[in-house]
């Protein structure tokens, strides 16, 4: 729950997926940074003075739109290599693998920063608290690759726990704690078949007339306040008194002539476009009530969990419901995959379905009682999707550790075994660091 409005300051819930990226570095005799992939035909290579690069979007336009995955650890190494002087005339290498499927909507380019930053961390020496390696992750995302994305799937993949939800709320990003789900109850993801990118447009498009709602509010003000983030407001203040001020549609010609610009750093509003301001306001909004309220029902006591459990899937249908209507982040696959899912209602144990991640495709979690009725109907659901839709789908079952459970996975040769260290699962601790033999 929560999905996009990370980068508006929203509570999130995350479930990490049993599924993982892999990746190791080691120091070269070269004066060039090499990247391999197991899931890549040939690596990619490039001068160590690159990394030096004041313009780090200059960065990723040196790797072609054909080796286009080398951007992310290439923005790795270019984040790492800012906080140690220890490589200055040597090289370096770093292998990646991952069975995280890209375009899925479960953070496979999360997977693949936090696990390189987490070898490179570990071959330079550089102590991090897993909340720092998370927020290297963002910033590589952000100003390397240029996807506009927040921090929750980072946080997820350092500091997710097995079968546990993390709960982070996203001021910047305070980890409030890890939810297991209630017994009786279980979540999975069913990959609808559709790739989708966070750096796509509608997801910029949606992102930004956010932000612009927020500047708007803001220059209004309405209340005397000013805001950090849309999910400081609460939903009947919002619409009684701000969304009114809210154009349905404006150009951002006209917001800038206006307002001049917003607080976002990571987007900027483009003239000649027009956004669907308050729909995207709404949005956000509303997803923090819907979160916050869905976080407090699974930690109903036993007399009250089935109606909780009712209303959160409840919750999750109308998180999807927005996710297209107002983020305008929907798809109409997702939204075929959903009702599929939900149209037995609680008789056939599945409680509530929503799309996942940056929308426009992807998966679709699923809230479901943990009985054989349940799994029966998501298998009907799953093949009359395909018969419907003509595409596949993957199901996403169990839990996993993120990195700081796991510790550091270092190779010293293509051949040797892996050496696990623990670093400790709190995010204020650092992570601890080995010297090489």
């Amino acid at each position: 729950m929560g999905g996009i409005a990370d980068y508006m300051g929203c509570r999130v819930c995350q479930w990490p997926l049993d599924i993982r990226a892999a990746a190791c570095a080691w120091q070269t005799g070269t004066n060039s940074i090499e990247l391999h992939s197991a899931q890549q035909d040939r690596p990619f290579e490039i001068p160590m003075d690159a990394l030096r690069a004041d313009d780090p979007r200059s960065l990723a336009r040196r790797v072609p739109d054909d080796q286009s995955w080398a951007r992310y650890p290439l923005g790795c190494a270019w984040w790492m290599i800012r906080q140690s002087e220890s490589l200055k005339g040597h090289g370096m290498a770093l292998w990646l693998d991952s069975d995280v499927p890209q375009g899925a909507g479960v953070s496979s380019s999360a997977a693949i920063e936090i696990s390189a930053l987490g070898a490179l961390a570990d071959l330079l020496s550089v102590r991090l608290t897993p909340l720092e390696l998370a927020q290297a992750g963002q910033e590589v995302e952000n100003r390397v690759v240029g996807a506009p994305c927040g921090i929750m799937d980072q946080v997820a993949s350092c500091m997710g726990l097995a079968e546990h939800l993390v709960v982070l709320l996203c001021r910047p990003s305070v980890i409030e704690s890890w939810l297991p789900m209630p017994a009786g109850y279980a979540v999975q993801g069913i990959h609808s078949g559709v790739h989708h990118a966070v750096s796509g447009n509608p997801y910029i498009r949606s992102r930004t007339a956010a932000y612009m709602g927020l500047a708007i509010i803001n220059a209004a003000r309405a209340d005397d306040r000013e805001y950090q983030y849309l999910t400081e407001i609460e939903p009947d203040h919002f619409a009684r008194d701000l969304e009114p001020l809210l154009p349905e549609l404006m150009t951002g010609r006209a917001f800038i002539d206006q307002y001049g610009g917003t607080r976002d750093a990571v987007t900027t509003v483009q003239p000649d476009r027009e956004y669907p301001i308050r729909n995207a306001a709404r949005h956000h909004v509303h997803e923090m009530a819907r979160v916050t309220r869905f976080v407090e029902l699974l930690g109903s006591g036993p007399g009250e969990l089935d109606g909780a459990m009712l209303e959160a899937g409840r919750l999750m249908n109308q998180s999807h419901q927005s996710y297209g209507e107002n983020a305008g982040l929907g798809h109409e696959a997702t939204d075929l995959l959903a009702q599929l899912l939900t149209s037995g209602g609680p008789e056939s144990d599945v409680l509530g379905a929503r799309i996942t991640g940056g929308g426009n495709g992807g998966t679709v979690a699923v809230l479901h009682r943990d009985t054989p009725r349940a799994e029966a109907h998501i298998d009907e659901a799953a093949r009359a999707y395909t018969a419907r839709a003509g595409l596949q789908t993957r199901r996403f079952e169990g839990g996993g550790d993120g990195l700081a459970r796991q510790g550091v996975w270092r190779l010293e040769r293509w051949d040797a075994p892996a050496q696990p260290c623990e670093p400790p699962l709190s995010a204020d601790q650092t992570q601890p660091t080995r010297s090489r033999p």
